[in-house]
C-alpha cells in the first residue's frame, strides 16, 4: 500500500474511534451515520427505475411486502432493500422515479436489464436497458450537480426538502449490483469463448463507473459480484435433454455459473486494484454469487421449495408466460400469476428471486462473511494489513451506527444501481406496472418489487436505519431525501440492442443508471439552488448529502443471461471484461460525480434460477449441479463475479478518495440454495408465483388459456418457505436470509462486522392502508435492526448483559427503545374501563368533529350532533367548564369532553389534536357553536371533497345566514363545489390568492390529514383567536387554488348566536364583544409580523448557506411574492376573516 494510502486509511480510522468515544450525546443521531446510499446495477437492485421509465410493473410483483407493484422485479423486496433496511436508511428511490422522490438518503440508478457495458441491443428487442453502469454513474454526476445548484442562493425558492444536501454526497454508500446482464448478454450472443474475453472489458467499464463515482465524491463503496446466472429458472426453462455435465447437481447451467464466477473473480481482482488507486475510499467487495448459490444448493434446508421453480409466471412443458403477463396456451388465455406462498420460492418469476429469497440472500450478505473485506465480529486483535485497517475502519463505523455521531459516521441516503434483484419499482413504473401477488407477503400489494415483498436492497436500507430507497422511474410521491433507486428489472451493464417488450432486458443499463444520478445530482442541486426558492424540496436529498451516501450496484445478472441465449460458452466469458469495463466506467463516473461509498454487490448463481431450470428438460449428465443448477450458467456468473472482483480491487487503488465494497451475493445465494432445508426453505427451484406444469409455463402476475381454461399465475400459500418468488426473483424470505448473509460482513470485501437482522422487524406493512393515511411518508422498517443483538458484543466487560439498545432515528427521547415497540401516534378512540361490550365502538371512526361549545348552546349543539354518524369522534371543547350537564344527550356518552375555562377552539386544538393523535383520521372539522346544520349531511360533504380534490374547505353559508364576510364562502347554487369567487374592487390583484382563492374563514373548516398536520403548527401557542390563518392556509397545499375550496352542495347556516366572542365583561368601556375582536385585530397584526420576520429569516439563511451573503437581501427585493416589511404589514388594512 501506499503511504498515502495507508495515512487515509488510519485518518478516516482515527475518525471513526474518536467517533465511538466521544459521540455519545443526544445529538449523536445527527452526527454518526451513511447520508444515503447510492446504488448502480440491473433488475437484482432495481427500485422502480425501469418501471417509471418504460411500462410499470404490474401484479403480482411486490405482493408479498408492498401488497402491490413498487417497480421491482419480484414479490416483495430486493436484496438491495434489506442492506438499506439493515444499515437503518429508508428504501432508496430510483433515479427515473422522478415524481416527488426523496433524493435526501441517496438515489437509486439501477435498473432492470443494465449492464455494465453500453448495451447492443435496444430494451425493446432484447430488454436490455438503455441505462448501463455508465449512463447510471453519469446520472449520479447530473443528479449531483443539479442538488449543489438548487442548495445554491441562485434558487431561494426551490423546495429541496426531499432533496439530499450537498455535503452529504461525501458521506453516503455507494452500493453496485451489476454484471449479471452483461452475462446473460453473453450468454445469448457470444460462445464461451467470446464472453470469457469480453469479462475484462465489462470489469473495465465497471471499474471506470466506480472511478467516476468517486470522482464525484463518493467514498464508501458495497459492490456486489454477479450471481450464479446458469441457476436461473429462466435460463434452466429451456434446457432440454442437456449433456452429461451440462447441469450441476443444482439444475444450474455450468458454463454460465462458470462465466459468473470468472467474471467475479476478475471483478473482485479489480476492487483490490481500485482499493490502491482511489484511496481514499472503502470499497468492500460482496459474494452474492456465494450467497446465492448457497441458498439454490440448499433450499430445503432454508424452507424453501425447488429453486427452479418459478412462483411467479406459468410455465408448463413448452409454454412460458412469464410473471404478470398473458398468454394463450392451446387457444386459453393464461395469466402469468403468482404462487400462493412466495416465501417458499427462491425464484419469483424465474429470472428474480422472491422477497423471501432476496432476504435469505441478506442475511448471507449482511452478516458479513461474503464481503472482502470480511466483516469480522468485534475484535481487540492487532491489525497490521490494509485488509485489517479496513475491518477495524468498519467495525468503528458500524459500532457509531449503534452508539455514536451520525452526522461524521451515518449514510445520508444510498443511491443503488442494478437489476430486479434490487428494483423497487423502476421496471414497474416505467415499463408495466408490477401486479398482484407480488408485494403480497410485506407491502400487502404490489409495490414494484418483483418479489412478494422486500429485497435485498430493502433489507440494507433498514440495516443502515434509512428509509426504503425510492426507484428513480417511479416519478409518482417519490422520496429522494434518503437516496434513490435507479436498478430497473432486466437492466444489465453493457448497452442494450433489444427491446424489452420482445426480451427481457432494461433500456436503463448501468451507464444509464449512472447518467440518471448524474442527472437526478444536477436537478436536485440546481433545485435547492437559490433559483428555485418556490420549488418543493421536501423530497428532495440535500445538495451536500450526496458525498455521504451509499452507492449500491447490484447488476450484472442480466448480461449473464444474454449471453446464454445469444452467445456461445467462449463468447460469453470472452465477453465478461467488456462488461466489467463498462462496470467500472459507472463506478468510475459516480466517483467524478462525488460518490465515496460504494457497496457492489457480484452476480449470483444465475444458474439456479427457476426461470432457466424449468426448461432443461432430460439434461445430460453433469449439466446441472446436485442442486439442480445449470452449471456452466453459474461457472459464466462466477467467471463474472472474479473479474468483478478484481475490477473493484484495482478501482480502489484509481478512485483514492472512494470506500469500495465488493460483497460476495454469489456465495449468500448459492449458500441458500444448497441448504434450503436447513434454513427453512422447500426446493430452490419451485417458485412461488406462477403456473409451471408439465411445458406450461404461466409466470407470476399472468393469466393464460390452457386446455380451454383460463389460468392464472397466482402466488403459493406461504412465500416464506420458498426461496424463488417468481422464477427469477427470490421471495421477501429468501432476500431476508441473503442480506443477513451480506450484511454480516462476511462476504463483504472488505469485510464488515457480523450481524444478524433484528428479530423486531415488522413482518409485512400493509400499504393499501398507510397510503391514503399518509401519502409521500416512506416505509422504513427496523432502524439500525441488529443493534440490539451486537450490543452486548461491543461491550468490553464480560460481566455486563444489558439488554439496553439504541435505535437513533426513533422519536427523540425513545431511542433506547426497539423501534417495534415505538408507538408514534395515537388516536382518541374510547376504550370502556367497565360496562359491557356493547358499549365498545362497533366501528373505528374515519373522521373526527370537534366544537367549542357553552352550555347555552346546547340545543343548537344537540341537531348539530345528530348529523355526525358513528364514522365520527365526537369531541367538545367546553369553554365553560359545564360538562356533565350534557350527560342528558345519548350522543354524549360517546363524544371526548374537554374543559379549559375561557378558552378559544385554536387554544384546545393546538394543545389536544396534535396531528400525531389524530393520525387515524381522514378528516377533521374544528367547528365553531353557532352554527345551523339543517340541510348538512357530513358523509356526503366528505364524498365531495374527496371528488374535488379539496384539502381545505368549509360549507357554503347559506343566504339564510345572518352573518357574511366574504363572498369567497357565499353558497353558490349552480355548483357542487366552488374555488374562485370575487371580492371588492382592488382586493385580488392575483385571482389565485386570498379572498378570491385559496381561502375559507375559520368558523367552520374541514381539513384533510395531510394538510392538518401543517396547519397545526401554524397555529401559534400565544394567538388563541386564529386571525390570520384564514389567509395563510394556502401555504399547507399546493396548489392552494385547487385544494381549497367551498362545498356549496352541503351548505350551513351562519347563526347570529351569542358564543364565546360574547362572554366576559366590559373592558374599558367596550363590551365583550368589542374588546375580543380588538384582541383578535392585535393577533392577526402579529401574525402577519411573525410569518414575514420568519420568512426574511428563512431566506437569510440559505443565501448565508449558499456563500452568497453579498447579494441583496430577498425582503428589500420588490417581488410580490417576498415578504413585506413589518411597516407594511402593520398599516395595511385589516381585512377580517372573522365576525361574532
Amino acid at each position: 500500500m501506499e503511504p498515502s494510502s495507508k495515512l487515509s486509511v488510519i485518518l478516516v480510522l482515527a475518525m471513526f474511534i474518536l467517533c465511538v468515544h466521544f459521540a455519545m450525546g443526544d445529538d449523536a443521531k445527527e452526527r454518526c451515520s451513511y447520508a444515503g446510499v447510492y446504488n448502480f446495477g440491473d433488475s437484482n437492485s432495481d427500485t422502480g427505475g425501469i418501471s417509471a421509465a418504460f411500462e410499470p410493473i404490474k401484479s403480482p410483483y411486490g405482493m408479498t411486502y408492498f401488497k402491490k407493484p413498487v417497480g421491482r422485479v419480484t414479490d416483495g423486496r430486493l436484496l438491495f432493500d434489506f442492506l438499506v433496511e439493515y444499515i437503518g436508511l429508508p428504501y432508496v428511490s430510483a433515479y427515473l422515479d422522478t415524481i416527488n422522490t426523496d433524493y435526501r438518503h441517496g438515489a437509486n440508478f439501477a435498473t432492470g436489464g443494465s449492464t455494465i457495458r453500453n448495451p447492443t441491443e435496444s430494451i425493446y428487442v432484447a430488454g436490455i436497458s438503455p441505462f448501463s453502469l455508465n449512463m447510471q454513474t453519469i446520472q449520479f454526476t447530473q443528479f449531483k450537480a443539479r442538488i449543489i445548484d438548487l442548495w445554491s442562493a441562485r434558487h431561494p425558492a426551490a423546495d429541496i426538502s426531499q432533496l439530499p444536501r450537498p455535503a452529504d454526497f461525501s458521506k453516503v454508500l455507494i452500493t453496485m449490483d451489476i454484471g449479471q446482464n452483461d452475462l446473460s448478454v453473453g450468454f445469448r450472443t457470444l460462445n464461451e469463448q467470446q464472453l470469457r474475453a469480453a469479462i475484462p472489458d465489462i470489469i473495465s467499464e465497471f471499474a471506470n463507473s466506480v472511478q467516476k463515482l468517486y470522482q464525484q465524491g463518493a467514498k464508501s463503496f458495497w459492490i456486489h459480484n454477479t450471481g450464479p446466472v446458469g441457476c436461473l429458472p429462466t435460463e434452466t426453462f429451456y434446457v432440454k435433454n442437456p449433456k452429461p455435465g451440462y447441469l450441476d447437481q443444482y439444475g444450474c447451467i455450468k458454463y454460465q455459473n462458470n462465466m459468473a464466477i470468472e467474471f467475479n473473480k476478475q471483478l473482485k481482482a479489480r476492487v483490490i486494484k481500485l482499493r490502491s488507486e482511489l484511496t481514499n475510499a472503502a470499497i468492500t467487495y460482496v459474494d452474492v454469487y456465494t450467497a446465492k448459490y448457497k441458498l439454490i444448493s440448499s433450499t430445503k434446508e432454508n424452507g424453501f421449495d425447488d429453486p427452479h421453480k418459478v412462483c411467479c409466471g406459468y410455465h408448463e412443458n413448452d409454454a412460458h408466460i412469464f410473471c404478470a403477463q398473458t398468454g394463450i396456451v392451446n387457444g386459453t388465455k393464461v395469466f402469468g400469476d403468482a404462487c400462493a406462498n412466495p416465501a417458499t420460492y427462491v425464484s419469483w418469476d424465474g429470472v428474480h428471486m422472491t422477497e423471501a429469497a432476496n432476504k435469505w440472500v441478506a442475511n448471507q450478505v449482511l452478516n458479513g462473511s461474503l464481503s472482502d473485506p470480511p466483516i469480522p465480529p468485534h475484535s481487540s486483535q492487532k491489525m497490521e494489513s490494509f485488509d485489517k485497517l479496513a475491518a477495524a475502519f468498519l467495525i468503528a463505523m458500524f459500532i457509531c451506527v449503534v452508539r455514536g455521531d451520525k452526522e461524521h459516521c451515518s449514510y445520508s441516503g444510498i443511491y443503488n444501481f442494478g437489476d430486479s434483484n434490487s428494483d423497487t419499482g423502476g421496471y414497474s413504473a416505467a415499463i408495466v406496472p408490477i401486479s398482484s401477488p407480488y408485494g403480497m407477503t410485506f407491502f400487502k400489494k404490489p409495490v414494484g418489487r418483483p418479489s412478494d415483498g422486500r429485497l435485498v436492497l430493502d433489507f440494507l436500507a433498514e440495516y443502515i436505519g434509512l428509509p426504503y430507497v425510492s426507484a428513480y422511474l417511479d416519478t409518482i410521491n417519490t422520496d429522494y431525501r434518503h437516496g434513490a433507486n435507479f436498478a430497473t428489472s432486466g437492466s444489465t451493464i453493457r448497452s442494450a440492442n433489444s427491446f424489452i417488450s420482445l426480451g427481457s432486458t432494461s433500456p436503463f443499463y448501468l451507464q444509464i443508471q449512472t447518467t440518471q444520478y448524474t442527472q437526478l445530482k444536477s436537478r436536485i442541486i440546481d433545485l435547492w439552488s437559490s433559483r428555485h426558492l418556490k420549488a418543493d424540496k421536501s423530497q428532495l436529498q440535500k445538495p451536500g448529502d450526496f458525498s455521504k451516501a451509499l452507492f449500491t450496484m447490484d447488476i450484472g445478472q442480466n448480461d449473464l443471461i444474454l449471453g446464454f441465449f445469444t452467445l456461445s460458452k467462449k463468447e460469453q466469458r470472452a465477453a465478461i471484461p467488456d462488461i466489467i469495463d463498462e462496470f467500472a466506467i459507472s463506478v468510475k463516473k459516480l466517483y467524478q460525480q462525488g460518490a465515496r461509498w460504494f457497496w457492489i454487490h457480484n452476480t449470483g448463481p444465475v444458474g439456479c434460477l427457476p426461470s432457466l431450470a424449468i426448461n432443461v428438460q432430460n439434461p445430460k449428465p453433469g449439466y446441472l449441479d446436485r442442486y439442480g443448477c445449470i452449471k456452466y450458467q453459474n461457472n459464466i456468473a462466477m467467471e463474472f463475479n472474479k473479474q468483478l472482483k478484481a475490477r473493484v480491487m484495482k478501482l480502489r487503488s484509481e478512485l483514492t478518495e472512494a470506500a469500495i465494497t465488493y460483497v460476495d451475493i454469489y456465495s449468500a445465494k448459492y449458500k441458500l440454495i444448497s441448504n434450503t432445508k436447513e434454513y427453512g426453505f422447500n426446493d430452490p427451484l419451485k417458485v412461488c408465483c406462477g403456473f409451471h406444469v408439465d411445458d406450461v409455463h404461466i409466470f407470476c402476475g399472468n393469466s393464460v388459456t390452457v386446455n380451454g381454461t383460463t389460468v392464472l399465475s397466482d402466488a403459493c400459500a406461504n412465500p416464506a418457505t420458498y426461496v424463488s418468488w417468481d422464477g427469477i426473483h427470490m421471495t421477501e424470505a429468501a432476500n431476508r436470509w441473503l442480506a443477513n448473509q451480506v450484511l454480516n460482513g462476511s462476504l463483504s470485501d472488505p469485510p464488515i462486522p457480523k450481524t444478524n437482522m433484528h428479530s423486531t422487524e415488522p413482518t409485512s406493512i400493509d400499504l393499501r392502508d398507510i397510503q391514503d393515511k399518509y401519502p409521500g411518508i416512506s416505509t422504513q422498517a427496523a432502524l439500525n435492526v441488529w443493534s440490539s443483538m451486537q450490543q452486548n458484543k461491543l461491550i468490553q466487560s464480560d460481566n455486563y448483559r444489558s439488554t439496553k439498545i439504541w435505535a437513533p432515528d426513533n422519536p427523540r427521547g425513545a431511542e433506547t427503545l426497539p423501534p417495534g415497540l415505538v408507538e408514534r401516534e395515537s388516536d382518541l378512540y374510547l376504550r370502556r374501563l367497565w360496562g359491557t361490550p356493547s358499549e365498545d365502538l362497533s366501528i373505528k371512526p374515519k373522521y373526527l368533529i370537534a366544537f367549542t361549545v357553552g352550555y347555552d348552546q346546547k340545543e343548537n349543539i344537540d341537531k348539530a350532533m345528530k348529523k355526525f354518524s358513528e364514522n365520527f369522534t365526537l369531541v367538545l371543547f367546553h369553554y365553560d367548564g359545564r360538562t356533565s350537564e350534557w350527560n342528558e344527550f345519548e350522543w354524549s356518552k360517546r363524544a371526548i369532553h374537554i374543559s379549559a375555562h375561557k378558552q378559544s377552539k385554536w387554544w384546545y386544538a393546538k394543545r389536544f389534536l396534535h396531528p400525531d393523535i389524530v393520525a387515524p383520521y381522514d378528516y377533521i372539522f374544528i367547528w365553531d357553536e353557532d352554527l345551523g346544520l339543517d340541510d348538512f349531511d357530513a358523509e356526503k360533504y366528505i364524498e365531495l371533497m374527496k371528488k374535488h380534490g379539496l384539502e381545505i374547505s368549509q360549507p357554503g353559508l347559506s343566504e339564510n345566514s345572518g352573518l357574511f364576510s366574504w363572498q369567497m364562502t357565499r353558497k353558490r347554487n349552480d355548483t357542487e363545489v366552488h374555488k374562485l369567487a370575487k371580492e371588492k374592487e382592488g382586493w385580488c390583484a392575483d385571482p389565485h390568492l386570498p379572498p378570491c382563492a385559496a381561502f375559507i374563514e375559520i368558523m367552520a373548516p374541514v381539513f384533510s390529514r395531510n394538510a392538518w398536520r401543517c396547519v397545526w403548527h401554524m397555529i401559534q401557542n400565544d394567538l388563541v383567536h386564529g386571525w390570520g390563518l384564514d389567509f395563510a392556509l394556502r401555504r399547507c397545499v399546493e396548489p392552494a387554488h385547487e385544494k381549497i375550496g367551498v362545498v356549496d352542495a352541503q351548505p350551513i347556516v351562519h347563526q347570529t348566536l351569542p358564543s364565546l366572542g360574547n362572554q366576559g365583561i366590559r373592558q374599558k368601556g367596550k363590551a365583550p364583544r368589542a374588546a375580543v375582536k380588538e384582541r383578535c385585530k392585535r393577533e392577526w397584526v402579529m401574525f402577519q409580523i411573525r410569518m414575514a420576520l420568519a420568512e426574511r429569516a428563512y431566506f437569510k439563511m440559505k443565501a448565508m448557506a449558499s456563500n452568497q451573503t453579498n447579494t441583496t437581501d430577498h425582503s428589500d427585493k420588490s417581488q410580490s411574492d417576498e415578504p413585506k416589511n413589518t411597516k407594511s404589514i402593520i398599516s395595511e388594512p385589516l381585512h377580517t376573516s372573522k365576525t361574532f
